[in-house]
């Protein structure tokens, strides 16, 4: 199954970026892949970005006992604030919910 997810978004201030390393590469397997939430953004219809500009997401991770019970509250899009380009912020976790952007403050 494929599924994506940004590092650490049950954090109320996730990850500002992530690498990834690898110390013994399998032989078969272990693909990772990377996608461009911008890209994403752009490709929506404009009814759809006015829509899920007024959305956010609801994450918990109660998977781990050093996280569990951690929640936290992500606007659906996330605007740079140097470059202004906006971006889809979502991911696959256990628990999501989408709330209107204004609840969710």
């Amino acid at each position: 199954a494929v599924a994506g997810h940004s590092d650490q978004m049950f954090r109320q201030q996730p990850a500002t970026l992530s690498t990834l390393f690898c110390n013994v590469a399998p032989h078969h397997g272990g693909g990772t892949s990377f996608c461009s939430t911008v890209a994403g953004y752009a490709a929506l219809p404009p009814e759809l970005k006015a829509e899920a500009e007024q959305l956010a997401c609801c994450y918990s991770r109660a998977d781990s006992p050093l996280t569990q019970g951690t929640v936290s509250v992500h606007p659906l899009v996330l605007e740079h604030p140097t470059r202004e380009r906006r971006s889809l912020y979502l991911g696959r976790t256990r628990h999501i919910q989408i709330l209107p952007r204004k609840q969710a403050a």
